[in-house]
């Protein structure tokens, strides 16, 4: 899950809107919801279909099977440590969602004769208590399905369900050797406001009022 945003620790006023490219298709399910309920398939630009929907802790074989391929590197950017494996803690922490403060969206295989093999990516927001309407964001994806738009997609899916919690903003913290999270949160409007005492870029975007599909 290279593709990676991690928490950032301000939380100013956003001037415009996010604007993302991927564009969620829906089949099969409604649009996914703050109460977790429902599906979305995302096209890629490859023509590949990936099905989102939120997660928790009923499914850590997946997550964990995710993590499995990730590269060293990958796993290194998105935890910003070097992982061999991850902590039952740390899963824990990251399955304990809820339908308010923190929201879980992954990805999926999808399609006839498709078995779960492990989650292609995962976004998540999590509210931060001081600043209700702000909240902290992370979206990774696995190596294989890295620049194919998935992280576009869940960008997009996780911007729709902050809006729909009342959110008005985000906030990321990214390395500054992770180049291509940079590249893809500037291309979705994230501006890099500022840089945190351990040196990682702070990123910032509204959640906006309006659907971006």
């Amino acid at each position: 899950m290279h593709t990676t945003v991690v928490c950032g620790s301000t939380c100013p006023r956003f001037r415009s809107r996010p604007r993302f490219r991927g564009r969620i298709e829906l089949e099969h399910g409604p649009d996914l919801d703050s109460s977790g309920s429902g599906f979305a398939v995302c096209e890629l630009r490859d023509g590949t279909k990936v099905r989102l929907r939120p997660i928790g802790p009923e499914d850590r074989e997946e997550f964990l099977l995710g993590f499995e391929h990730l590269s060293p590197q990958s796993r290194y950017l998105r935890f910003f440590t070097p992982l061999v494996e991850m902590p039952d803690r740390l899963v824990n922490r990251l399955l304990d969602t809820d339908d308010h403060h923190h929201i879980a969206i992954a990805a999926e295989r999808f399609g006839p004769g498709e078995r779960p093999l492990g989650f292609l990516g995962v976004a998540r927001l999590i509210r931060d208590t001081n600043e209700p309407e702000c909240a902290d964001i992370a979206v990774a994806v696995v190596d294989e399905f890295q620049r194919r738009g998935l992280g576009v997609c869940l960008l997009d899916e996780l911007s729709r369900a902050g809006r729909r919690l009342g959110l008005r903003r985000f906030r990321a913290l990214v390395l500054p050797e992770n180049h291509a999270v940079k590249e893809l949160l500037r291309r979705v409007g994230f501006e890099s406001a500022s840089h945190d005492s351990d040196g990682a870029l702070v990123y910032e975007i509204p959640s906006s009022s309006s659907n971006t599909g």
